[in-house]
């Protein structure tokens, strides 16, 4: 008897050990954040943050939120063979590229040709068209917001830009 309520409390304590918790998930991005910033002064990495705030832009009296990043295609995320433009239709961001990925399935799913980008960070942008022009951009976002089919959240879609444009 005494053996078995031994063997029970070890089995408790072994599953709740190992638990991630908030605290965890906030420690780790605490530590990615502080290992961002290594090697660049407090006025530079403010600059940075600053050029990646959201703003809009005009386009025929419309606003079109426009996020700035640096970023580079995501490998096995899509088309590989993708091209980042000057003005990219954002339609989601996520921390782990798997939501990402689930994200891209259910708009290809769709009829759309998804592809998707990450940061350093990293963040990645889920991408539901490349465009060379803001016009072109324009379009495909009012054909999502157009799409009941789609269901997106505030703030997508927006535009990203990336920061070597």
């Amino acid at each position: 008897m005494k053996k078995a309520f031994l063997l029970l409390a070890i089995a408790a304590l072994s599953l709740t050990a190992c638990k991630t918790t908030e605290a965890n998930y906030r420690a780790a991005y605490e530590m990615a954040l502080q290992k961002d910033k290594e090697g660049i002064d407090e006025d530079t990495y403010a600059l940075i943050k600053q050029e990646e705030a959201p703003r809009e832009i005009d386009s025929d009296g419309d606003k079109l939120r426009v996020i700035t990043e640096s970023v580079t295609v995501t490998k096995n995320a899509g088309n590989d063979n993708a091209t980042i433009r000057r003005y990219n239709v954002a339609i989601g961001s996520f921390r782990q590229v798997f939501n990402a990925k689930a994200m891209r399935g259910r708009i290809v799913d769709k009829g759309y040709d998804v592809f998707i980008v990450e940061t350093s960070e990293p963040t990645y942008y889920v991408i539901a068209a490349a465009c060379d022009t803001q016009e072109q951009a324009k379009e495909i976002i009012e054909r999502l917001q157009a799409d009941k089919s789609i269901v997106l959240r505030h703030p997508y879609p927006c535009i990203l830009q990336p920061s070597r444009y």
